[in-house]
């Protein structure tokens, strides 16, 4: 299958799973168990969703830096599920529900901010002092967390009416609310800046995808906070709206090269004429060939790993050792072995 219908298919899925979890969600029953069995097949959705996206991102990333600050915007996308899952699910009480609340602000404020560092990680040149600018934003964002965790103390986040112990159903906004709201758009557009600044794309004529879940989320976050009644009926899950689109935001910038991913490697690997050649797995199983490499038998295979190359009909066949198998590839010294004959009978 081609790279071009894996993509189709896997954007296919997602697309699928989505739809499912929407529907899901407008579940509208009288029968408690059929509404917590819906709510929860949901979260299992998502949550599966965004696993997948880590193992897809651990394993297609090419920059090293870059890979550890996007895998860990997945997991922290995970964990906003789970407190999610357990804020509605678990804990019943006034306290619990309070503290899951402000829990959802860890992943809210670090990721646009782990975003910002994997652009800056990406194509770092030599001196540059990329640690501790991203360890001063990593500093800005831990005191905007803690102003969260003690708004209890200054409500300069949030402002309650009602007394002790405060609910998330009865409140207006704070300074401090602002604040994040602001430090968080400001670290997503920097990001889109650097990347676009850092591309090596021709022309840039993609640059421009990223920024459309952006502006959604934005418009989103704008009529939530205005407390649009249409926002609440239609989208009002705050946790799967904001994932969703931050998660789209990167697979865009994966999808127009912004970030650069190993996802082309077998169209790479056959568009390279001159060399013939073939990666196998350990157990001599065909992934990726290029050329016209011949088919070997599992014991001239063996023999070449045994000699790290062997000679056969005029074709020199070598080998060297890659991680989970194989690579193969052949030279012809035909035209060499004719001329190292025609030495010796000049010798002779």
């Amino acid at each position: 299958m081609t790279y071009s219908k894996k993509r189709t298919l896997s954007y296919g899925v997602i697309l699928i799973s989505v739809l499912l979890a929407y529907f899901c969600r407008q579940v509208r029953t009288e029968n408690v168990f059929m509404r917590n069995l819906a709510d929860q097949c949901r979260s299992c959705i998502y949550l599966g969703m965004y696993c997948a996206w880590v193992i897809y991102l651990r394993r297609h990333v090419v920059h090293k830096k870059t890979r550890r600050c996007l895998t860990a915007i997945g997991c922290l996308m995970v964990f906003w599920f789970f407190v999610r899952t357990v804020k509605f699910h678990i804990f019943h009480d006034p306290l619990g529900e309070h503290i899951c609340w402000y829990l959802y602000y860890i992943p809210m404020i670090l990721i646009p901010v782990l975003g910002l560092a994997a652009a800056m990680f990406l194509g770092e040149k030599d001196g540059e002092k990329t640690v501790r600018k991203i360890i001063a934003l990593l500093a800005f964002a831990v005191v905007l967390i803690i102003s969260v965790f003690t708004n209890d103390l200054h409500q300069q986040v949030f402002h309650f009416y009602l007394n002790p112990p405060y609910s998330d159903k009865n409140y207006s906004y704070g300074f401090f609310f602002f604040v994040i709201q602001g430090w968080i758009i400001f670290c997503l557009i920097a990001m889109d800046i650097i990347l676009i600044h850092k591309s090596k794309i021709s022309g840039k004529k993609r640059f421009w995808l990223p920024v459309i879940p952006g502006i959604i989320l934005l418009a989103w976050n704008i009529a939530n906070i205005l407390r649009v009644p249409i926002i609440s009926t239609i989208a009002g899950d705050l946790t799967a709206i904001c994932c969703l689109c931050i998660a789209a935001i990167f697979q865009s910038c994966i999808l127009c090269g912004l970030i650069p991913t190993n996802s082309r490697y077998f169209e790479l690997f056959q568009s390279n004429g001159s060399l013939d050649a073939e990666i196998t797995d350990n157990t001599f199983h065909r992934y990726y060939y290029s050329g016209n490499f011949p088919k070997l038998t599992e014991e001239l295979r063996e023999c070449v790993i045994a000699n790290s190359s062997i000679q056969e009909n005029g074709v020199l066949i070598k080998h060297i050792p890659v991680k989970g198998g194989h690579l193969f590839w052949t030279e012809d010294i035909s035209v060499l072995l004719d001329q190292y004959q025609d030495i010796e009978e000049q010798q002779e």
